[in-house]
């Protein structure tokens, strides 16, 4: 199986030539969103596509990013990027939605501490809401489950800052 990664904007897309343009159906990225885009080839020269979509929002100083697709090596620096932008932003309060991930591999698991421990170590905070049963399985067997604080909805998240952190979602 050969994977080709790339990582491309809505913009990007129309001036793309009409070979390169994925099926509407995998464009939803905003204008806060950075969407990568995996491309799977079988030894039969079949071609798969996934995606992974890192959607960033604001609730007055704390940023929510809705993460959707699969999380492995592949799609883990476009997590990274996303993070770290807001970390150099300033914006060191993180809730991590993960309601529409659908899979996560080591590489991922990796990925979330190693941006768990930035943001904590940059004098942070990162919380997670939207578990799945099988995303929290995969967090229990790693024992990130007792290290990321998990809330069961962006509210409950939300009100766990200061409340000077808090105003309404843009």
């Amino acid at each position: 199986m050969i994977a080709i990664v790339v990582s491309i904007s809505s913009a990007v897309c129309r001036d793309l030539p009409q070979a390169f343009v994925l099926p509407r159906r995998f464009l939803h990225a905003t204008a806060f969103s950075q969407v990568k885009y995996v491309l799977l080839v079988d030894p039969e020269g079949t071609l798969q596509t996934t995606h992974f979509t890192v959607n960033i929002r604001h609730a007055g100083s704390i940023s929510l990013l809705d993460i959707s697709g699969r999380l492995t090596s592949f799609e883990a620096g476009a997590l990274h990027d996303s993070i770290s932008r807001l970390l150099k932003e300033g914006r060191k309060s993180i809730v991590l939605n993960l309601s529409g991930l659908q899979y996560l591999d080591s590489s991922g698991i990796g990925e979330l501490a190693r941006m768990y421990v930035s943001v904590v170590k940059g004098d942070g905070q990162m919380k997670i809401v939207g578990l799945s049963p099988r995303i929290e399985e995969i967090l229990k067997v790693t024992h990130l489950y007792q290290v990321f604080p998990e809330f069961p909805s962006e509210e409950a998240a939300l009100e766990s800052f200061p409340k000077s952190s808090r105003k309404e979602i843009i």
